[in-house]
């Protein structure tokens, strides 16, 4: 669990998506799972999966910087505008299924 921020990049000015998450209640196994997911996300390159760009750790967090996705979550999206025509969830579902794929 953490907190999501959107930032922007000072230099560039492209934006990223920073999952903050807070270290002091965390055990050394949470942590080293938490590293072994970020290992797998550096690995991951597919257009329909968020892509890893890079950690900051301070003694008080880890800070994983991902990319930014405009939209956010199908969950986010069918908040905002209700549910979807069946086109709509066909290309979301097609998109989420080639990720899935991807990762197996």
């Amino acid at each position: 669990d953490g907190e999501v921020f959107k930032v922007m990049h000072v230099d560039t000015g492209e934006f990223a998506a920073v999952k903050r998450i807070e270290l002091h209640n965390m055990t050394e196994d949470q942590l080293n799972n938490i590293m072994v997911e970020i290992n797998l996300l550096k690995s991951l390159n597919h257009p329909n999966i968020v892509k890893y760009l890079e950690s900051i750790r301070t003694e008080e967090h880890l800070n994983i910087i991902l990319e930014y996705v405009e939209a956010g979550s199908v969950r986010a999206v069918l908040d905002k505008f209700g549910a979807f025509l069946e086109p709509l969830a066909a290309h979301y579902t097609f998109q989420v299924l080639e990720g899935l794929c991807y990762l197996h």
